[in-house]
């Protein structure tokens, strides 16, 4: 898309944060084949599937984490192994009967902190998995036994689009703000090799509002136009006209020097 299609002056918005109402009426099970589930009784469970951890083992709930399950999905599309480095298995005959685990996550210096998280724990608990790989739960459970930057008590809240990359990733991470389009575009095409966070603004036409996205894919079709792909945590994953959803967006968040898993922290 043309940049003299696109709204001039600088995009001056405050920092969007997710809340517990953007929790959809309906689900898109066309593009989430887990639908919801009735957590079971027992002792082990699948920490993820035969493709190891995938995109579509993360549903956002009700919780107000959308920045902490799309922080998971965008991990996750960029490389399976900033999941799977940071799992060990000490409980459980193997991954597909997983008891307990050690997860690795990160505090606002990017130290490692190591939880133990066990399959009980994680039934028993609100999490953001659409289906039995519980991976994500712990996950969840493992960061909130840490304690993120702003926690409250012992649930998630809102924050901002950088916090999760930085705990689950384990990297500085950068919130960048106040973007005009063409920067912006510069660093949406990035994704998915280094993982690349879209927040939304508390007023939107297209995007939910206060809403973080993970950035699957651009592309620049035949005619000129920007399109990007982004994923909702909530399960669904569209297309758009990167024109028509700009001033919808008021933060970018990524790593900081765009690494890629193994790259030097």
């Amino acid at each position: 898309m043309l940049l003299s299609e696109i709204a001039a002056g600088l995009l001056v918005v405050s920092v969007s944060r997710c809340w517990a109402y953007d929790v959809p009426t309906t689900r898109n099970e066309k593009l989430n084949p887990y639908p919801r589930f009735s957590k079971r009784v027992g002792k082990s469970g699948p920490l993820w599937g035969k493709d190891g951890p995938v995109v579509v083992d993360i549903s956002q709930t009700t919780l107000p984490d959308c920045w902490f399950a799309a922080a998971m999905c965008a991990c996750v599309k960029a490389d399976k192994r900033f999941i799977t480095s940071r799992v060990r298995l000490i409980g459980g005959v193997n991954v597909w009967e997983a008891e307990r685990v050690n997860v690795t996550v990160h505090n606002e210096r990017v130290e490692e902190s190591v939880q133990t998280v066990s399959f009980e724990q994680v039934m028993a608990a609100p999490t953001d998995m659409s289906g039995m790989n519980w991976w994500p739960g712990a996950f969840q459970l493992a960061t909130l036994a840490m304690k993120y930057p702003g926690q409250t008590g012992d649930k998630f809240g809102p924050s901002t689009a950088e916090v999760g990359l930085r705990i689950v990733a384990g990297f500085h991470t950068v919130l960048e703000t106040n973007l005009q389009p063409d920067p912006m575009w510069e660093m949406l095409v990035k994704a998915p090799a280094s993982p690349v966070l879209v927040g939304s603004n508390t007023e939107t036409s297209i995007l939910k509002t206060g809403h973080t996205y993970v950035t699957m894919e651009t592309r620049v079709a035949s005619n000129g136009t920007r399109m990007i792909t982004l994923h909702n945590p909530f399960g669904k994953t569209e297309e758009y006209v990167f024109a028509l959803i700009y001033s919808d967006i008021n933060q970018i968040g990524h790593l900081d020097k765009w690494q890629k898993y193994g790259d030097p922290v």
